[in-house]
């Protein structure tokens, strides 16, 4: 039993540090698979579609698939319960599409903060909700230590980056 103590003692801290080491790695991939299930959809299925992404104050960042063909009742163009981030890892402001009426109107969203990117059915970015159109968006994760990762959204065929 003392052994078996022991080797708890020592494995256990360190898989606590691995993990917390994977938290934005981790949320950046999940993101960039988001998006990439947001652009196939909107390529497959002819609708539009896009992610929210929403820093909160009091509670974790997260974000959102909705779709933005049904905009007469908002609760029908979610694709997905929201997505929170691991509480150690946040958007950095700003954020595409953050601040634009384009996106607060047709997605519901209040906070200025908030960003938007949605596709077209060519799988392009819909420059409707891009602060700049002519160059491609970013969202900028914060984990501990002030790390980030930066995924980068090709405007014109939709491939996400992540450096």
């Amino acid at each position: 039993l003392g052994l078996l103590a022991l080797v708890a003692a020592i494995v256990v801290p360190t898989l606590m540090f691995w993990m917390r080491a994977r938290e934005l790695p981790d949320a950046a991939k999940t993101i960039e698979s988001a998006i990439d299930i947001v652009r196939m959809q909107c390529i497959a299925q002819g609708n539009a579609y896009g992610v929210i992404f929403q820093p909160q104050q009091t509670a974790p960042d997260y974000f959102q698939l909705i779709g933005l063909y049904k905009l007469e009742d908002s609760s029908d163009n979610v694709l997905a319960p929201p997505r929170n981030l691991p509480s150690s890892v946040t958007f950095q402001i700003p954020l595409p599409g953050a601040g634009l009426d384009s996106t607060k109107n047709e997605t519901g969203i209040q906070n200025d903060d908030a960003g938007f990117i949605s596709f077209k059915t060519s799988g392009e970015l819909d420059p409707r909700y891009l602060n700049d159109p002519n160059v491609d968006p970013q969202i900028v994760l914060v984990g501990r230590g002030n790390k980030t990762k930066t995924l980068v959204v090709n405007r014109i065929t939709g491939k996400v980056t992540v450096s």
